[in-house]
C-alpha cells in the first residue's frame, strides 16, 4: 500500500520550524544535521546522487529527527 501523504509542504514546515528553533544555524549546518540524521537511520549519503535517490518521506523523517536530536 502506498502512502498518499504529500511530504513537500510538511518538509517546508519543518524547515521553517528548524529555522525558528535554531535561528543561529547556517543553511550548511541545517543540511549537515539532516544528512547526519539520515546516516543514523542507515541511509548512506556520500554524494549528491545519493541525495537525489531520497524519497520525500525519508527527507521529512530526517529533518524531523534532526530537530528532535538538536533539541537534546
Amino acid at each position: 500500500m502506498s502512502s498518499n501523504i504529500n511530504y513537500k509542504p510538511l518538509f517546508i514546515d519543518k524547515v521553517i520550524e528548524f529555522h525558528e528553533v535554531f535561528p543561529e544555524y547556517t543553511l550548511g549546518e541545517m543540511l549537515h544535521s539532516i544528512i547526519t540524521q539520515l546516516n543514523k537511520t542507515g541511509v548512506d549519503i556520500k554524494s549528491k546522487g545519493d541525495l537525489l535517490n531520497l524519497n520525500n518521506q525519508q527527507l521529512y523523517s530526517a529533518i524531523d529527527g534532526a530537530i528532535k536530536e538538536e533539541n537534546e
